[in-house]
């Protein structure tokens, strides 16, 4: 009786792996497809973030050169 309920557990641990396997793929599916779909985007999130971190070095560049041109202009 104990061989016949290990048969079955075995069984369903199989069917259950067999799932897990099949959903694994459909999730990697899943992930490659919304890979070319960003791809085919004008504007990726890398693209983003670089343009985010350089617009606020500009904006700070900017700003220390007002910061200095009125320094210098007061001291005259």
């Amino acid at each position: 009786m104990e061989n016949k309920n290990l048969k079955i557990d075995f069984i369903k641990f199989r069917k259950d792996e067999i799932e897990f396997a099949i959903q694994k793929a459909k999730h990697e599916e899943e992930k490659k497809e919304i890979k070319e779909e960003e791809k085919k985007l004008p504007l990726t999130k890398k693209e983003f973030f670089f343009n985010s971190i350089w617009t606020f070095f500009i904006i700070l560049v900017i700003i220390s050169l007002l910061v200095g041109a009125y320094f210098i202009g007061k001291i005259e």
